[in-house]
């Protein structure tokens, strides 16, 4: 499974196929930055920074329905999460409850192109799929648990820059380019935190 902003390396069959010998129900693979512009920069570190090389190879919490494959049998036994609407963190949560593996692996690669985003589009996202998180995860909640997690939600945009940061770092970005990206990464992430905040007083996601 790839998106269409997704360019899948050369040998990205081949690989895929060579990691579901593993004994994993859920592959996960790398995640790289197609376009060296700033606002693709920024919106890569917010969406895909910890699948990008280099990173060992193992289970993992995450991985990304941008360059995903599953076992069938991973699927079948999950249908109802997805028979009508497929959305990645509520078919993980209801695979990883049912004891299944996600595996993180950066031998499948893919490349993140999207040429035509702008800054206003960026955000906007941020703020949408912020808010759809929220409800996602809130469904779950009691309504004090939703007041906190929405208190929290403030605290979001520097806790999660310095984790841009180190994934900067280990992918060996230049400080150059760190220094340009880094505060278009804060704001994309003020975005991400108000469709959060909003979010969490939604009653279902939408």
């Amino acid at each position: 499974m790839i998106e269409d902003h997704a360019e899948p390396a050369d040998d990205w069959v081949k690989q895929i196929l060579a990691v579901h010998e593993l004994p994993y129900d859920v592959i996960g693979g790398a995640v790289e930055n197609g376009v060296d512009e700033v606002i693709n920069r920024a919106a890569y570190f917010c969406d895909f920074g910890r699948y990008g090389r280099p990173f060992d190879p193992g289970p993992a919490k995450y991985v990304s329905d941008v360059n995903l494959s599953y076992k069938r049998e991973a699927l079948e036994s999950t249908r109802s999460t997805w028979e009508f609407a497929y959305h990645e963190t509520t078919v993980h949560w209801d695979m990883i409850s049912k004891g299944q593996t996600l595996y993180l692996d950066d031998r499948p690669v893919v490349f993140q192109k999207r040429r035509k985003l702008t800054i206003f589009g960026a955000l906007s996202e941020r703020v949408e799929w912020g808010r759809v998180f929220a409800e996602t995860r809130a469904i779950r909640f009691s309504i004090v648990l939703r007041v906190i997690y929405a208190a929290g939600s403030p605290m979001l945009p520097p806790l999660l820059l310095l984790r841009s940061f180190r994934h900067m770092w280990r992918q060996r970005l230049t400080v150059g380019r760190m220094i340009s990206t880094l505060p278009v990464v804060f704001l994309l992430l003020c975005g991400w935190s108000c469709g959060e905040f909003v979010g969490y007083f939604a009653k279902e996601p939408k």
